[in-house]
């Protein structure tokens, strides 16, 4: 890992980093370098949390490791920023707030992608210089740490960022990572309510934010401000290494947002119009779904409606069978143990 800024050299990140991984591997796990004492009990929690949810996938293991005293937090309050919807909308709603904004390259972009990981870096740069914040690039491999046992989205993300976050720790005391889903709409997953703040050493306090608010109503608020619109990137498939494809369904999804709050022409990183075709063949997963479902009541309570957009959007929620949470997770869970 590496970054502009300076990075702890205790053990305490690389418990979160490893973590999951050990719990997956079903090992014990040997920290060197020492851990902050509240991260070490937090630990506890942390795995209880796992394991409920992924009883067959995830054991609870021992950590072994020197304790180190409490440490006082710094002034810094940082926040994860992708430059995506949930990310600027805590950014800009907590702008008295927030001193430093963290961008990561290594998550969502690999690495070894130089020009899309330099286009991504300069949008960050340039927004948070509007945003009048500090930049905090961080470039990392965490993510190959559990490729071959975890599920990025379901399992890992969450520690990678809370790793992230404890390795900034002489700059950063507190630091806010943006909701993935409204209150109603949780289930597990790697960053989550009932999980990150658990991450928290005594130096360094994460919070989940915005679990109460929507994907619709946090479109509505950033749209107010021509920075999100200016540099807003949404993607992760990224084909033919585009900034933002237009043509995934995490495009295709704020597009549509957009379009509802009458934002899309403002938008500058995506096409201006919504493709009622391409919204019709999606293929949605169960994350996907519950978006698709909030885009679809938002659509039906404008004044001008586009029943074209509404039919293909309905259509697109219907293809996918109705599933349980809970068995959607089992599958995924037995995907994750076949050999």
């Amino acid at each position: 890992m590496s970054s502009t800024y300076s990075l702890e050299t205790d053990g305490t990140p690389w418990q979160a980093a490893t973590l999951p991984v050990a719990m997956a591997r079903h090992a014990n796990l040997v920290i060197a370098g020492g851990i902050d004492e509240v991260a070490l009990e937090n630990a506890g929690r942390v795995q209880q949390a796992f394991h409920g949810w992924h009883p067959d996938l995830l054991s609870q293991t021992v950590v072994y490791a020197d304790e180190l005293p409490s440490g006082q937090l710094a002034s810094g309050v940082g926040c994860f920023f992708s430059g995506g919807v949930d990310s600027f909308y805590s950014a800009l709603t907590h702008a008295d707030e927030v001193t430093h904004l963290i961008f990561v390259t290594g998550f969502d972009i690999e690495v070894t992608n130089k020009q899309l990981a330099f286009e991504a870096l300069r949008g960050a740069h340039e927004a948070a210089r509007a945003m009048g914040k500090e930049l905090i690039a961080v470039t990392t491999n965490l993510r190959d740490l559990g490729d071959d046992v975890l599920d990025w989205g379901v399992h890992y993300h969450g520690a990678a960022l809370a790793a992230v976050g404890l390795a900034l720790a002489e700059t950063l005391g507190r630091v806010i990572i943006p909701s993935s889903y409204h209150r109603e709409d949780l289930y597990p997953w790697g960053s989550h309510p009932d999980l990150d703040r658990w991450w928290s050493s005594s130096r360094v306090r994460f919070e989940h934010d915005a679990v109460d608010v929507t994907r619709p109503d946090k479109v509505r608020e950033i749209a107010k401000h021509q920075v999100s619109l200016d540099h807003l990137r949404v993607c992760w498939e990224n084909k033919n290494n585009a900034f933002n494809c237009g043509r995934c369904e995490k495009c295709i999804r704020t597009m549509i947002n957009l379009r509802s709050v009458d934002a899309l022409r403002r938008c500058k990183t995506l096409p201006t119009e919504v493709d009622a075709a391409a919204v019709g063949r999606l293929r949605l997963t169960h994350g996907s779904r519950l978006f698709a479902e909030e885009n679809l009541r938002e659509l039906e309570q404008l004044e001008n409606r586009d029943y074209a957009l509404e039919a293909a959007l309905r259509r697109a929620v219907e293809t996918m069978p109705h599933q349980s949470r809970s068995a959607s997770l089992k599958r995924r869970i037995k995907a994750l143990l076949r050999p």
